[in-house]
């Protein structure tokens, strides 16, 4: 394991997977094994060890940036009615920091509390975390959303704020609400609202594409 992780900080990470109980069913590892070796105890095999760091995220030591990783939070308020503070955690996978973004009906209100009571009431809120290289995808569970108090200041709004911070995805976009996108899935939808095509971008596609301008510009106008 990486001397710079160690059993205490990796122990934060806990909350994104439905706490020590849920690894343990994640993992089929024992809970209580689980939790002496967090605590400092020689409990876990190497073989079990290896199972437990992979289902946290972490290759060989390092967090994995070839795959999407997917948190569940349950929580977002503390027994002292603040809100949970997930700083530690995040910055185990994001050390310098991230940048945030939500799908559309990841909002608190009178509009979504209507929705839950005529029974049209939106999926759990679904967030995207990424420093550019490692990839996350947040749901949270029925009628949570994330408050600032969460964050804090270590993880940025896409955009700039939170209202412009929104992800292209609909409600019924089962790979970004059930499953997991893949890393094309994920960059997909992560650029499509901040990234504005550049002259070089434009000519590129085009030479891809095989085609003349005259013709780019014809499907342009066609579509």
């Amino acid at each position: 394991m990486n001397s710079k992780l160690n059993r205490k900080d990796l122990k934060q990470a806990c909350i994104f997977f439905g706490g020590i109980r849920g690894l343990s069913r994640l993992t089929d590892i024992n809970a209580g094994n689980i939790s002496k070796w967090f605590n400092g105890q020689p409990t876990l095999s190497d073989e079990k060890l290896s199972i437990l760091l992979k289902e946290l995220g972490f290759q060989d030591g390092t967090v994995d940036e070839d795959r999407v990783h997917s948190w569940v939070l349950k929580k977002v308020i503390n027994a002292n009615l603040r809100a949970t503070d997930l700083t530690p955690a995040l910055k185990l996978y994001f050390p310098k920091g991230a940048k945030i973004a939500k799908a559309p009906w990841a909002v608190a209100g009178l509009k979504s509390l209507k929705r839950t009571i005529t029974g049209n009431a939106p999926p759990p809120a679904v967030y995207a975390i990424t420093d550019g290289k490692t990839r996350v995808v947040l749901h949270l569970t029925a009628n949570l959303i994330l408050h600032k108090g969460n964050i804090k200041s270590h993880l940025n709004w896409r955009d700039g704020v939170e209202e412009k911070s929104i992800l292209d995805i609909a409600e019924d976009n089962q790979t970004w609400i059930k499953n997991v996108p893949s890393i094309q899935e994920f960059d997909a939808v992560w650029n499509n609202a901040k990234t504005t095509l550049s002259l070089d971008d434009i000519n590129t596609a085009i030479q891809n594409e095989g085609i003349t301008f005259e013709e780019a510009i014809k499907r342009i106008r066609r579509d």
